[in-house]
């Protein structure tokens, strides 16, 4: 079970419905409460879709199949730069 305000990613992966390849796999961190994570990636290598599966958004309300373990024990915001 995770500490409270743990952020936890074990094999993560998530691959839109239809689509040929994940968005993004293999993802695993842990976040310590008042942790910071920085994630970089070119465009298109699945830096906002794993924000949003952070956030429990996918695959709630965006189709498709996450692989892998996420644990996040409180509440997580997300800003995206437009």
């Amino acid at each position: 079970m995770a500490s409270p305000g743990r952020i936890r990613a074990d094999g993560l992966g998530f691959t839109y419905r239809g689509a040929d390849r994940p968005a993004f796999r293999d993802v695993s961190f842990e976040l310590s409460p008042g942790g910071c994570l920085l994630v970089v990636g070119p465009s298109g290598s699945g830096k906002s879709t794993l924000a949003l599966a952070v956030a429990g958004l996918v695959p709630r309300d965006i189709p498709g199949d996450l692989a892998g373990s996420l644990s996040v024990d409180g509440h997580v915001g997300v800003v995206f730069q437009d």
